[in-house]
C-alpha cells in the first residue's frame, strides 16, 4: 500500500504516484553519498556563495559516484575508461598508493 496526500482519481494518476515513489530509492542513494562520499554536512563555509559553489561541485561528483555504484552492481567488469579521463584514472591510482593498507 503506499499512501499519499495527492488526489488520485484514475489508474494513470496512481501509477504515476508509484513512479515517484520508485524514484525515492535512487534520491535517498544519492544524498547518502552526498552526506557519507563528500562529506557535504560537515563543512563550514563564512558565505552562501561559497556554500553554493562547492555544493554544485559536489552534486556532480554524487552523481558521477552514484552512476558507477549502479553500473558497478550489474555490469561490474566494465572499464574504467568508460567513466572517467586517463588524468582522472592516473589521480585516483596515485591517491590509492597512497593510503595506508590496514593492518590484521
Amino acid at each position: 500500500m503506499l499512501l499519499s496526500d495527492l488526489p488520485v482519481t484514475n489508474a494513470p494518476e496512481a501509477w504515476q504516484r508509484v513512479e515517484w515513489y520508485r524514484r525515492r530509492w535512487t534520491i535517498e542513494e544519492w544524498h547518502r553519498v552526498l552526506k557519507t562520499g563528500c562529506n557535504a554536512e560537515g563543512r563550514e563555509f563564512k558565505t552562501a556563495q561559497h556554500l553554493q559553489r562547492v555544493l554544485a561541485f559536489d552534486l556532480i561528483v554524487a552523481w558521477r559516484v552514484l552512476v558507477c555504484l549502479k553500473l558497478g552492481r550489474t555490469l561490474p567488469k566494465l572499464p574504467a575508461a568508460l567513466f572517467y579521463t586517463s588524468e582522472e584514472i592516473e589521480v585516483l591510482r596515485t591517491v590509492l598508493k597512497k593510503k595506508p593498507t590496514p593492518s590484521c
